[in-house]
């Protein structure tokens, strides 16, 4: 097992790759603790840890309007609507590092100046 600078780490499988994603473990307030875990383990048992959601607005006629974005058919909940783009803050990584970087993966955004961020 190698880990990689996104703090994942790839195991091979009957011929095939791997990717396990590590998170920091919380505190009730949201700190990190200092450990770490699988994700998958995390939501199998319950273990707090962290999200980065970006909420994408546009005002248009005089309106604020919420971009959402259709969940793909091979996701949970396939086809439902949600967050304009959201995902896991993997270990050692902050709320503003994961959501640039779910940006790019989830709507090709490459865009790293995001105005009103907020923890």
């Amino acid at each position: 097992m190698k880990n990689t600078k996104d703090n994942m780490a790839e195991i091979a499988v009957k011929g095939k790759k791997l990717s396990m994603e590590y998170l920091d473990i919380v505190d009730e307030n949201g700190n990190p603790t200092g450990e770490t875990v699988e994700r998958a383990y995390a939501h199998r048992n319950g273990v707090r840890h962290r999200t980065s959601h970006v909420w994408i607005l546009r005002k248009r006629e005089g309106k604020i309007q919420v971009l959402l974005q259709e969940r793909a058919d091979t996701k949970s909940l396939p086809g439902c609507y949600d967050i304009s783009s959201a995902g896991h803050i993997t270990a050692g990584q902050d709320f503003r590092e994961s959501a640039v970087r779910e940006l790019h993966e989830e709507l090709g955004f490459r865009y790293h100046n995001l105005e009103n961020f907020r923890k």
